[in-house]
């Protein structure tokens, strides 16, 4: 799982996104014939008892093939949050790379950190109150990502003018040149250029992306010139022009700061031209707010020209391109938090097992049942966040993922509760020899084609868990409840039914 994840990061950094999953579906496809090749050794094969047993004990015990195959009554349904950690990754400015990276590392960090809790809860006997503690921890812990600052994003940065009347106001504005200059300016990196340039590239993102992934929040400030005396600013929401009175606000001010939420919708509309300089176009302002009040636009008392200069915060990549800075302090809060979760996350899955056999007692047959209560809290929980997320992506207009992280910070809180009602009856164990037998296993050919195929499955899903969701929201701008619905399916099909 940890190496498919860190190979799919990797390759997102030459190929595009297509490519890349286009790959992916030809080595699953190519790997198949190992599949099939393997159930039919398999069949065909007199494995005795012992090897049997060792087997399945290795593969569900220690290699995880699925995520959401968890105890729901002492482990969280891991849906609410764990598939979207890579979409959470991407809000705060991480590559595809970064991403992998960050993925790719945890189920390594898994290999030695489950033992090692394992062995420390042994020793003291101690599985219950160490299994609350890592729940517990591992909740809070990832609350704090949301603390974690989003990667700095150049400005959009426009030198304009603006011709405002009693009627009407405009950005005008004239061609210099077809591509945008970037350059740094403090702490921070500024792509400057003129809206014309622009106008272009914001319809074919319109036509491309949802209207909230196209939008642009800027904000002007814009002067007039000495020679052009007192001038009355009139913000207003009324249809009629600002002739003796003004319905709405008036501004008596030298120099004027607003903000444009529609931006997009204005340089994405028709331009007007100018019919003494065709190389020039007229925006006409559409959507103003002053002072966190809304207005439908601006006006004045009489014909004047205003220079503006327009800040638009985290403009699309097409609109300003610029290389982010790889690995830096940003990335380093997200991947020590990360890890810190994880450390405390993954010894839940050997801690609740250990305990989960000692309930069950002689009855371990039924451990399969208790496993797919983790698979529906998985599908359940999975749609609960994603419908959440989907409502708040109407209100705001954005992603907004935080509600992933309350609701599995409250599942550890009810998961903890729960461990701490349980009853241990024997000598509990999920430290000691973890890895006894796993040399008998590897000197059998059929034994390494299984664990081949094992490590295949792992490898696609990690793909899956850390890729697919930003695949479908790039390419094809999905909604979070579609994400949701993946995730659903994917658990049905892990049901038996009778």
């Amino acid at each position: 799982k940890g190496l498919g994840t860190l190979v799919t990061g990797f390759c997102f950094k030459h190929l595009r996104d297509r490519k890349t999953f286009r790959l992916y579906s030809g080595t699953r496809a190519g790997l198949l014939v190992v599949d099939v090749l393997f159930n039919l050794l398999m069949f065909k094969s007199s494995r005795t008892d012992k090897y049997s047993l060792m087997l399945t004990f290795l593969v569900f015990k220690y290699c995880k093939l699925k995520i959401n195959n968890v105890p729901a009554d002492i482990r969280p349904p891991f849906g609410s949050l764990v598939p979207f950690i890579a979409l959470f990754m991407e809000t705060r400015g991480l590559t595809r790379r970064e991403i992998g990276v960050s993925l790719g590392v945890m189920p390594f960090v898994g290999v030695f950190v489950s033992p090692s809790v394992g062995a420390i809860a042994d020793r003291w006997n101690i599985h219950k109150y160490a299994l609350m503690v890592c729940t517990l921890f591992a909740g809070a812990v990832h609350l704090l990502l949301l603390a974690i600052p989003a990667r700095a994003h150049p400005l959009l940065v426009v030198e304009s003018h603006l011709s405002c009347s009693t009627s009407s106001s405009y950005f005008q504005d004239c061609e210099l040149s077809p591509s945008p200059s970037v350059h740094t300016s403090g702490s921070y990196q500024k792509c400057q250029n003129k809206w014309t340039n622009f106008a272009a590239t914001v319809g074919k993102i319109k036509k491309e992306r949802t209207y909230s992934e196209a939008d642009l929040n800027c904000e002007s400030r814009c002067s007039k010139h000495k020679s052009s005396g007192n001038v009355i600013f009139c913000f207003s929401d009324e249809p009629e022009d600002f002739v003796r009175q003004c319905s709405g606000t008036i501004v008596l001010q030298d120099t004027i700061t607003f903000c444009l939420k529609n931006m997009s919708h204005v340089l994405g509309g028709k331009a007007l031209a100018d019919q003494r300089n065709k190389t020039c176009k007229k925006y006409d302002i559409e959507g103003v707010e002053m002072d966190e009040v809304e207005y439908r636009k601006l006006l004045c008392d009489k014909t004047v020209s205003l220079n503006c200069t327009t800040s638009c915060k985290e403009p699309p990549s097409e609109l300003c391109p610029f290389q982010a800075k790889e690995f830096d302090d940003v990335y380093l809060q997200l991947i020590l938090t990360y890890l810190l979760a994880n450390i405390f996350l993954n010894p839940c899955f050997c801690l609740s097992d250990a305990v989960t056999f000692d309930i069950l007692g002689d009855e371990r047959y039924k451990y399969g049942k208790q496993r797919l209560w983790g698979t529906c809290g998985f599908a359940v929980f999975g749609l609960v966040s994603t419908a959440i997320m989907e409502q708040a992506r109407e209100k705001g207009g954005h992603l907004d993922l935080s509600p992933a992280f309350y609701i599995f910070a409250a599942l550890c809180c009810c998961s903890a509760a729960i461990a701490s009602f349980m009853r241990l009856h024997g000598d509990v164990s999920c430290g000691r020899n973890m890895f006894s037998h796993c040399l008998e296993l590897f000197t059998d050919v059929e034994v390494l084609a299984f664990l081949l195929v094992v490590l295949h499955m792992g490898m696609g899903l990690g793909v899956q868990q850390g890729f697919l969701f930003l695949y479908l929201k790039q390419e094809f701008s999905a909604s979070p409840i579609l994400f949701g619905l993946c995730l659903f399916a994917n658990a049905s099909f892990e049901v038996k039914l009778p």
